[in-house]
Formats: structure tokens, C-alpha cells, sequence
């Protein structure tokens, strides 16, 4: 069970490190961080409209919207409150293996990223360990890797 949960380095044929795949619990850990932003950011959204008594359908909308996507807007930019903390980055896995470790993925393969992740759930995230870069299939069809510091 242990390895399981143990993050591992991954290095080239030259023992230099290419990849630190983070363990499925830090993983499932900054999912769980990133709901609670979500839920919170809801919260005080629709309090706010609340009290400002701003009943529109559109506007609730467009928050709504930006809520939701969260995600994919803050990886593609740096990375989710969720993933700072637990110490994660989500990269272009294409220029992870030409050695560039800096490279975020796009909002457009973000956002494939993401409904992904919510369509497939937690099993998507199961599929990690049966990968040598610990890439679940939302990553996969993101053309995303997940990495830690």
C-alpha cells in the first residue's frame, strides 16, 4: 500500500531526474482542497448577489460559469490553491520530455483536462499507477503531466 501512496522520481537513460510524479494521496488531497475554494467561492458569490438583491439570470450565469471553471483557468495560468499547497504543478507533458519543466498546458487542452476529470472521476485517477509517468487519463487527454515540487 505504501508505494501506492509514495511519490516517485522518474530519470532518463542518464539517472538525470526528468519527472517527480506526486503519490495518489497528495493528488486526491488537492482535489479535495479545490472543491472546498470552489464551494466557498458559491458561497460568498451568491451571498454577495443576494444582498446586492441582483436577481439576473445572465449574471448568475456568467459566475457561475467562471466558478466552474476554476480549474482550467488557474492550471493553465499557474496552478490551483489546491495544488500550490500541496506543492503540484500540472505541465505540457510534450515539453517535460524535451526538458522544458516549466511549461504550463494551454486553456483550450485545460479545459479537455478538466471535463474529463469530472466525467471519468475518480476513475480516471486509478489509472495513475499503470502509468510510467503516473499521467491519469484526464492528463492523458490533456496532454498533461502532473508534478511536484
Amino acid at each position: 500500500m505504501e508505494e501506492i501512496l509514495d511519490q516517485e522520481e522518474l530519470s532518463d537513460e542518464r539517472g538525470i531526474p526528468k519527472i517527480h510524479k506526486p503519490s495518489l494521496l497528495i493528488r486526491i488531497k488537492s482535489s479535495m482542497i479545490d472543491s472546498m475554494v470552489v464551494l466557498l467561492l458559491l458561497f460568498i458569490a451568491f451571498e454577495i448577489l443576494n444582498r446586492l438583491k441582483i436577481e439576473s439570470g445572465i449574471a448568475k450565469g456568467i459566475i457561475l460559469t467562471f466558478i466552474i471553471l476554476y480549474e482550467p483557468i488557474f492550471v493553465s495560468l499557474s496552478r490551483t490553491l489546491g495544488q500550490k499547497f500541496m506543492g503540484l504543478h500540472v505541465r505540457k507533458f510534450s515539453l517535460m520530455e524535451d526538458g522544458n519543466q516549466e511549461a504550463n498546458i494551454n486553456i483550450f487542452f485545460s479545459i479537455i483536462r478538466f471535463l474529463a476529470k469530472i466525467f471519468l472521476g475518480w476513475i480516471s485517477l486509478l489509472t495513475i499507477h499503470g502509468d510510467d509517468y503516473g499521467r491519469a487519463i484526464h492528463d492523458k487527454l490533456g496532454g498533461s503531466v502532473m508534478t511536484i515540487e
